[in-house]
């Protein structure tokens, strides 16, 4: 077991038998976390947490690490964003999140200062991204756009989520919410966005939400 679960479990039980009388389910009910996971995670040496559970409990303590859990390697803390005044800017009233290195490398997100956090409030991804979710974002400026994937930019001084797709005009950054097809952004070759006003943000990775 490393400093990082050592510190995290003592503060868990801490918190556990302070508030919970040492009920762990209504601690992971209060939490949000299933209570079998956190059950194992604080009570076995091999048990881990997946990187969802884990920013709920990390969210929970107040995001405030202890010098032992910054220098666990490994995990990677990853910066919040959000949009103020059309740009996006550092979230500083939220703490960073944390996700396993090893989650992160599994999908090639190896550069972890080009990844960031931010929340939604838009409806232009429903179902798949719903207003109150989290994405994580790759940052990829100059890149042509792929098939299938959701892409965050900004056109106008807004930010929008779109899917691209292949058409036989060249492509089409669409909603998912098909009840706001209206905003749909035609393109032409699918590697000249920069021609059209767009500015490339990134492309979604990652997508979390509340249950």
């Amino acid at each position: 077991m490393g400093k990082f679960d050592e510190s995290l479990k003592k503060r868990l039980w801490d918190d556990c038998n302070k508030e919970y009388n040492t009920s762990i389910t209504k601690f992971a009910i209060a939490i949000g976390v299933p209570p079998g996971s956190l059950w194992r995670y604080m009570n076995e040496d091999d048990a881990g947490l997946t990187s969802a559970t884990l920013e709920k409990v990390l969210n929970f303590l107040g995001g405030k690490l202890t010098w032992e859990m910054q220098e666990d390697s490994r995990f990677e803390k990853v910066a919040r964003m959000k949009i103020v005044d059309g740009e996006l800017v550092v979230d500083r009233e939220m703490s960073e999140l944390i996700f396993r290195k090893d989650w992160l490398d599994q999908r090639c997100l190896c550069e972890v200062d080009g990844l960031f956090v931010m929340h939604v409030d838009s409806q232009d991804m429903v179902p798949v991204i719903n207003p109150g979710d989290s994405i994580m974002v790759e940052k990829c400026e100059d890149i042509p756009f792929e098939e299938g994937t959701i892409y965050l930019f900004k056109k106008n001084g807004e930010f929008y989520l779109r899917r691209f797709h292949t058409t036989l005009s060249g492509g089409l950054l669409a909603t998912d919410n098909r009840k706001i097809f209206w905003n749909d952004i035609q393109v032409g070759d699918k590697s000249t966005h920069d021609t059209l006003g767009l500015t490339l943000v990134g492309r979604v990775v990652w997508v979390a939400r509340e249950l």
